[in-house]
């Protein structure tokens, strides 16, 4: 059994993001605000609508406070600019595998935080690079989508691993999931449930034409490249639920596990197949 990592850091500076449309938001983050100002930490507070592009945001943050949501979490992972700085997810209504902490424990939590006693884990990130004359590049927590969105075709996409030409799929798109994005959209689509700390990546088609084409598993030390086949079809490049840009034959999608880590805070009693049974009844 792996040994627990403890966050063990003088926190200065903490970036709390709320959801706006969550009941008593406001007091919550009143609350959080003025314990922490009482134990000597600044806050840099923000909505999730404001946090976009926000020049606000410094690199110097010790910690992300997220009251909220996944898609929440997700948001505030976006625009952070310092990857290495670990979140604390606070969930805000009844559901979310990055919100693992109930709204009741955040003080709790804070107090855990400052003691040095929550865990910190790693999770893998996803490089995502739309090739043309010049590459776009993309960071995912959870996952990496293209998918045909508005257009009423099917889309045709084939999937290099590898240098090889491993096959192609005519779908509604493709779900390229790291484990910790696994239980989101990629088990929607009928995809595999990964542990946050397997080193792979899901590949999941979204309503395949053909029952063939199943969900594949492969290493997260594996290059890939996605591509649309016909070139009179197009497609969106959606990453953690934001669609970046538009995508046709002219493109392609090279996806690699990223350098960078996401850290993330837990309890020293979490378990993870605990949490499936809680939000998925999972076995039951």
């Amino acid at each position: 059994m792996t040994q627990n990592q403890f966050f063990k850091k003088q926190i200065k500076n903490i970036l709390i993001v709320y959801r706006n449309n969550s009941p008593g938001i406001i007091h919550i983050v009143n609350q959080a605000e003025k314990w922490l100002e009482k134990h000597k930490i600044h806050t840099h507070t923000f909505s999730q609508s404001s946090l976009s592009n926000n020049p606000s945001i410094h690199s110097d943050i010790d910690l992300v406070l997220v009251l909220g949501g996944d898609g929440t979490y997700l948001k505030a992972v976006q625009c952070t600019p310092d990857h290495s700085v670990p979140f604390l997810g606070i969930n805000m209504g009844s559901f979310g595998f990055l919100t693992v902490h109930r709204q009741e424990l955040i003080i709790h939590c804070l107090e855990s935080t400052l003691q040095g006693k929550m865990v910190l884990e790693e999770r893998s990130l996803i490089d995502a690079s739309l090739i043309t004359k010049e590459e776009q590049t993309f960071l995912a927590l959870n996952d990496v989508v293209i998918e045909r969105g508005s257009f009423s075709q099917l889309i045709n996409i084939s999937i290099t691993i590898q240098d090889q030409d491993i096959y192609s799929v005519t779908a509604d798109g493709v779900i390229i999931s790291s484990p910790t994005g696994s239980t989101a959209y990629n088990l929607a689509a009928g995809g595999p449930i990964l542990h946050p700390q397997v080193n792979s990546f899901a590949i999941t088609p979204i309503c395949s034409h053909s029952l063939t084409n199943r969900p594949v598993i492969v290493p997260d030390t594996y290059e890939m490249f996605f591509r649309i086949n016909n070139e009179k079809q197009s497609a969106f490049l959606t990453i953690d639920g934001q669609k970046m840009a538009k995508m046709s034959k002219e493109q392609s999608v090279k996806i690699k596990k990223s350098t960078m880590k996401h850290r993330t805070l837990r309890q020293v009693e979490h378990n993870d197949f605990l949490l499936l049974k809680d939000k998925l009844k999972f076995s039951q």
